[in-house]
């Protein structure tokens, strides 16, 4: 990986393959293939969803909150829950739990449905593409939304190491933009990548783990000249830069697991 800062006047091109919707239209074929772990007599569309999102996070009625987190419990885990998470991310002017729920139920399908898909490299690239889009996308939303995508891709990097070894290469193209908000999102991201080594809920063998480590061991350096970066740029625009995101602390301590602790102060 080159050197993560550049000062890019054009978007450099993705090095993933890109096929327009196909790969996205073939993924959302192939996820519904996965474990139905709901009532498969429910129906559940786009409107059903935003409806009952609505009734839990905004509704006054405490009968139709109930029935409502109910109903998202079981969508959640249901064949639909992918495709419809998509397309709340896809639509524009929905409430910010909207979006934020979509993520979730993104991050629950990843960690525990998605280590099928490793070595399935146009599903593994497809989803890619998608989630690059949308953190390009909501790079200036609510940073607790912009947060939970920068988890989604962290843990989709997981799965995606092998068959997409310049992932990360793309990702910091595509959000390097000299902006506090891509800069804030590639910290995130880089933080988040450290975080998974500990993490066991992700449903995956332990070769792939013992791979995905080795897999940071060798970004380590690019991360280091990316904080010492970061360092210089936070200082210049402190106050900007920590009322954007003011826990920007504890990302940094979290990439300490890149390298050894007394490399970074």
């Amino acid at each position: 990986m080159s050197t993560p800062i550049q000062n890019n006047n054009q978007a450099p091109e993705s090095n993933l393959i890109m096929q327009g919707n196909s790969y996205i239209n073939k993924t959302s074929e192939d996820l519904l293939k996965a474990n139905d772990l709901s009532n498969t007599s429910q129906n559940y569309n786009f409107e059903k969803v935003l409806t009952s999102i609505n009734d839990l996070f905004v509704g006054q009625d405490a009968t139709k909150r109930k029935e409502a987190n109910k109903f998202l419990l079981f969508f959640e885990k249901s064949q639909q829950a992918w495709d419809i998470a998509k397309e709340i991310l896809s639509t524009k002017n929905l409430l910010e739990q909207a979006y934020y729920s979509a993520t979730q139920i993104i991050k629950k399908k990843l960690r525990f449905d998605f280590g099928n898909y490793c070595g399935n490299k146009q599903i593994i690239i497809s989803v890619a593409e998608f989630l690059i889009e949308k953190l390009v996308e909501f790079k200036e939303n609510k940073i607790y939304i912009v947060a939970n995508l920068c988890r989604c891709f962290a843990l989709f990097v997981v799965f995606a190491h092998q068959d997409i070894p310049d992932i990360i290469k793309v990702f910091v193209n595509k959000l390097n933009d000299q902006s506090i908000t891509g800069l804030t999102i590639i910290l995130m991201v880089f933080s988040f990548l450290a975080e998974m080594v500990e993490s066991n809920n992700i449903v995956i063998d332990e070769a792939y783990r013992v791979s995905y480590c080795e897999f940071l061991e060798k970004l380590s350096d690019d991360v280091l000249i990316f904080i010492d970066f970061m360092i210089k740029y936070s200082k210049e625009n402190k106050e900007e830069f920590l009322k954007r995101d003011p826990s920007t602390r504890i990302y940094f301590q979290n990439i300490n697991k890149y390298v050894n602790s007394d490399s970074i102060n």
